[in-house]
């Protein structure tokens, strides 16, 4: 399993989790919070952007990621984000 590195954005209030080391990304909107970052030369998920996460670790509402349906070719990446964490004993 590649090495998870979560950093926290006070000022933006950003979250930034990152797959193994910082690569080039291109990123895919899962929603206006969401953003997935993904390798364009091996289409792995390099990361998850989550903006305004105070609100989000507080807040216990479902957020649509309207991104997976506007955009088919996302669906493949954020699987394979998903599957990244199913042995990891944390969620976020």
């Amino acid at each position: 399993m590649r090495s998870i590195c979560i950093t926290y954005d006070p000022e933006g209030d950003i979250l930034y989790i990152t797959f193994g080391q910082p690569t080039a990304s291109t990123g895919y909107e899962l929603s206006d919070q969401f953003l997935l970052r993904v390798d364009p030369g091996t289409k792995k998920a390099t990361g998850l952007t989550i903006f305004n996460y105070s609100h989000h670790s507080s807040a216990a509402q479902e957020i649509p990621l309207r991104g997976l349906e506007e955009n088919p070719k996302v669906k493949p990446h954020f699987c394979a984000f998903l599957a990244l964490f199913q042995s990891a004993s944390f969620f976020v």
